[in-house]
């Protein structure tokens, strides 16, 4: 049942943003002022790599999070591991 859950999000999140890239075709003005000089670049590219970029964030974010846990994961393997046979 979740995993029909998890395709009909996605569904609706990839169908509305393939929805916005096509009505956002149009060409703008864009800028990284230490970097690169003024370019012109669809809207749509520019808005499809702040989804990405913002997807990356969030990912980095929910794995430094996630630390604490890996590690009282590890320290628990450990500790199961060094256990005597017959304390299992």
């Amino acid at each position: 049942m979740m995993s029909v859950f998890k395709m009909l999000v996605s569904s609706v999140f990839i169908l509305t943003m393939i929805w916005v890239l096509i009505t956002n075709a149009q060409e703008v003005h864009f800028t990284l002022p230490p970097f690169f000089e003024q370019n012109g670049l669809s809207l749509s590219l520019i808005i499809f790599g702040s989804v990405i970029m913002g997807f990356l964030w969030g990912a980095v974010i929910v794995w430094l999070n996630g630390s604490e846990t890996r590690q009282q994961y590890r320290k628990a393997k450990q500790r199961l591991k060094n256990m005597p046979v017959d304390a299992i």
